[in-house]
């Protein structure tokens, strides 16, 4: 199984971190890839749009990863 791990950063864009969310993590694909996300620190990150991410993984998920997104983030 390919695994995909997206690091979630302060201010994550939603869309930019929806987006392989839906490619990677949809349950028609769970038999292909494993998708999570992680942080710098386990815990809700701010978004842009004003909600925030649970995020449950540190950034050692990223020592197994196959693939490492980082969406969009406003500086």
């Amino acid at each position: 199984m390919h695994r995909v791990v997206a690091v979630v950063i302060p201010d994550v864009i939603l869309l930019d971190l929806a987006i392989p969310s839906e490619v990677f993590g949809r349950g028609v694909e769970r038999d292909r890839y494993s998708f999570e996300v992680c942080a710098e620190r386990p815990g809700a990150v701010s978004s842009t749009s004003g909600i925030d991410v649970r995020v449950p993984r540190g950034l050692s998920a990223l020592d197994a990863a196959d693939t490492v997104i980082v969406p969009g983030f406003y500086p």
